[in-house]
């Protein structure tokens, strides 16, 4: 399965954190795939290497403008 998913499952499991407490945040198309294979939800940040569009198109189940909006959701 590409991209593949094991990393983020290795800290899942030293986190003993489970899908449906995870959330994936990255910038590129990877980041946003690692989180549809690995059953995360995933959010997209707007300033990196894909636009706020790829990254939807892509699946991002959230996408953010900015670091505060990030820390905002996490309030």
């Amino acid at each position: 399965m590409k991209p593949d998913p094991s990393l983020l499952f290795e800290l899942m499991h030293q986190f003993k954190a489970t899908p449906e407490t995870t959330w994936m945040v990255g910038d590129g198309d990877a980041d946003i795939l690692v989180a549809r294979n690995a059953g995360v939800r995933s959010i997209g940040v707007s300033w990196g290497v894909h636009s706020a569009a790829s990254l939807k198109g892509l699946g991002a189940d959230v996408i953010v403008e900015s670091f505060q909006e990030l820390l905002e959701l996490f309030d």
